[in-house]
């Protein structure tokens, strides 16, 4: 609609088109009727490409260029360049827009600026902000982003290591989410070192990174067919950006890596520890107070694991879970009383 106005406005007659018309009779008599025999229009007058813009707005993927340009610019203050990054992850939140980054060849200096060694916290902060929204339920986005040289993956498990700042672990984990949910190739280029650093995080001293991980790794954990019953408007399969899940069902498979890395790196010990025996938070870790919100992303993490997927835990990390589930004033802990149920009988199950 935009390019058809557009193209309205640039071929449209000018206000000072003026039209001539010169008559004669039409055959003998009195009758007056007369005819058309020439018409003269001044030339159309073009309007100016930035009269055009300012009527119409420029285009999305001209703000992300002028955007990137701003951010890479290191003659420009840390403000502006952060103000930019910004602004162009408000544009790539539009899935179309996500897609243009690869069209518009940005992943590659969107990737140097996150590695720069002259990047601020803020500034490789924004950037990972930027990966996760624009790879986010967006399998085009992601296999492109993969696609990168030198694998973009390590990068940003790295991102999660305790000498970042909690800013840019938080957003590490955002983007780490963003390329792998749905993305079983991703998930299968996890080799056990950077498990090692996902396991590390379930124990970091942010709390707000200590849930995203839990909520990420369930997320990770949920069958397939689970994900198809449950699907809704958030998860929407598009052919123009979903085209490898169409083609091959099996890419967005990523319980049954997951389940493996889990079991084998005892990341599953280290997570019902987090429930039961819980690390002091904060940075100098002087909150002792157990944290809701962890709790709830925990528990459910454990019902999908066992109930979900059929899993069993060892019977020392078994019976720990039993033993929090049966205190007194527990409460439902963030499941339904039938899914509460189902995670009691599971773990009875498993004695």
């Amino acid at each position: 609609m935009e390019s058809l106005l557009r193209w309205s406005i640039e071929n449209s007659t000018g206000p000072g088109a003026q039209a001539s018309t010169s008559s004669q009779p039409v055959g003998s008599g009195s009758s007056g009727s007369t005819a058309v025999t020439s018409v003269n229009a001044a030339p159309r007058q073009h309007l100016d490409p930035s009269i055009i813009d300012h009527i119409l707005g420029k285009s999305d993927g001209q703000l992300m260029k002028e955007a990137l340009t701003v951010a890479v610019d290191r003659n420009r203050s840390d403000d502006e360049r952060i103000q930019a990054l910004d602004d162009f992850e408000m544009l790539v939140e539009q899935i179309d827009n996500a897609n243009n980054i690869a069209k518009l060849e940005m992943w590659s200096p969107l990737q140097d600026l996150l590695t720069a060694s002259e990047s601020s916290a803020e500034i490789s902060t924004q950037v990972l902000w930027i990966i996760g929204t624009a790879l986010q339920n967006n399998p085009k986005a992601q296999l492109a982003y993969m696609n990168l040289s030198p694998p973009a993956l390590p990068t940003i498990v790295g991102f999660l290591n305790a000498s970042q700042s909690s800013g840019q672990r938080s957003k590490a984990i955002y983007a780490l989410s963003g390329l792998l949910k749905h993305n079983k190739k991703a998930v299968d280029d996890l080799d056990d070192g950077m498990w090692d650093v996902i396991k590390s995080a379930v124990s970091d001293s942010d709390i707000a990174v200590r849930r995203k991980v839990i909520f990420m790794l369930n997320a990770l954990l949920i069958p397939t067919t689970i994900l198809t019953e449950e699907s809704s408007g958030d998860n929407v399969v598009h052919a123009n950006s979903h085209e490898s899940h169409l083609s091959s069902p099996s890419s967005v498979n990523t319980s049954e890596p997951t389940i493996a890395a889990l079991e084998s790196r005892g990341i599953l010990e280290v997570i019902v520890d987090a429930l039961v025996e819980p690390l002091p938070h904060g940075p100098d870790g002087e909150n002792m107070e157990e944290d809701i919100e962890l709790v709830e992303r925990v528990i459910r993490f454990l019902h999908t694991y066992t109930v979900f997927c059929d899993r069993q835990l060892s019977k020392q990390e078994n019976q720990k879970v039993l033993e929090y589930l049966n205190r007194p004033n527990g409460g439902s802990l963030g499941l339904t009383e039938e899914e509460l149920g189902e995670l009691q009988a599971s773990l009875r199950c498993e004695q």
